[in-house]
């Protein structure tokens, strides 16, 4: 009996203080709610440019990927080629991660090479 007690009055609580924190929030979100609206317009700002964004990385990347797969397929064809490339990594640790971090600062490159090409594109385009 008194378990039951203790848990309706701990629910009760509980209710009370969701209801009081719903009062209270009432006027934070009417005073924010401009400023939500504005931030949540900025995100649809220039869309159109931002999708072609999209597509251009996409259509680099899948390049990149497709002949890094081709690459790959050829050059390890056998399981000797593929079991001396995983030696070669363990013997060598410290160079490839040296590649892995040139690799990534090229791609990071690229990326915003591909960005600047495609708005500038986009903006040529859009002024004829």
């Amino acid at each position: 009996m008194l378990t039951t007690v203790i848990q309706i009055l701990g629910m009760l609580t509980w209710v009370l203080l969701i209801i009081w924190m719903i009062i209270n929030g009432i006027p934070h979100i009417r005073k924010y709610r401009k400023s939500l609206k504005t931030a949540f317009l900025s995100l649809l700002k220039d869309l159109d440019q931002k999708i072609w964004m999209t597509v251009g990385l996409g259509i680099l990347f899948t390049t990149l990927y497709l002949t890094l797969t081709y690459f790959g397929s050829t050059v390890f064809e056998s399981d000797q080629a593929k079991l001396d490339f995983f030696f070669l990594l363990y013997k060598h640790p410290l160079e490839f991660v040296y590649f892995g971090l040139v690799f990534f600062v090229i791609i990071s490159i690229t990326i915003c090479l591909v960005r600047s090409l495609i708005k500038n594109i986009y903006n040529n385009r859009k002024q004829f």
